[in-house]
């Protein structure tokens, strides 16, 4: 995989620090905005909501159209109103469940590696295999020396990135 797996990987692994974190932000929200909130507070939390909203859809679409310049292939293929319908779910979801958000957000990480590897190193990597890995480790009481999981994951990553190099390879000796 390329580098963009690696930094995916690490941030998983910042995932655990951060939703502890979030899980305060969270529960914070839920309990803040009471239907008493004065016309002042309303209208300041319309302006909040703009301004979330605006630089989130600013960054989002710039993501995209640096997608469609760079890789218009899989331009092509996005489709705004999934990733839209993607936001809404999160956004409209019962926000007093922060363990729920927290897995989405780790299964969301899970997945970049995964596609990754599926689609540019050709390694059928078992979604359900990887979920089973990691509920085993998860659930467990404790768990060993972190360090050794992420060397384990290093050493993985680094053959996984020689068999892609590999099929580049190939396909370079063969084309025309």
């Amino acid at each position: 995989p390329t580098n963009k797996h690696f930094k995916d990987m690490k941030k998983i692994i910042a995932a655990f620090g951060a939703a502890a974190l979030l899980t305060a932000g969270f529960s914070s929200c839920n309990k803040g905005a009471s239907s008493d909130a004065t016309a002042e507070d309303k209208a300041f939390g319309d302006s909040t909501a703009l301004i979330l909203g605006e630089f989130a859809g600013a960054q989002a679409n710039s993501q995209y159209l640096r997608m469609k310049e760079m890789q218009p292939e899989m331009a092509g293929k996005f489709n705004k109103a999934s990733y839209l319908k993607g936001v809404q779910a999160v956004l409209n979801a019962d926000t007093t469940d922060m363990a729920y958000f927290q897995g989405l957000s780790m299964g969301l990480q899970l997945v970049n590696p995964i596609i990754g590897i599926n689609n540019d190193a050709k390694i059928p990597v078992n979604k359900d295999k990887v979920l089973a890995a990691f509920k085993t480790i998860f659930e467990a009481d404790s768990i060993s020396d972190m360090s050794a999981y992420y060397a384990q994951y290093q050493t993985m990553m680094t053959k996984v990135q020689q068999r892609m190099k590999e099929i580049q390879d190939a396909a370079k000796a063969e084309a025309p």
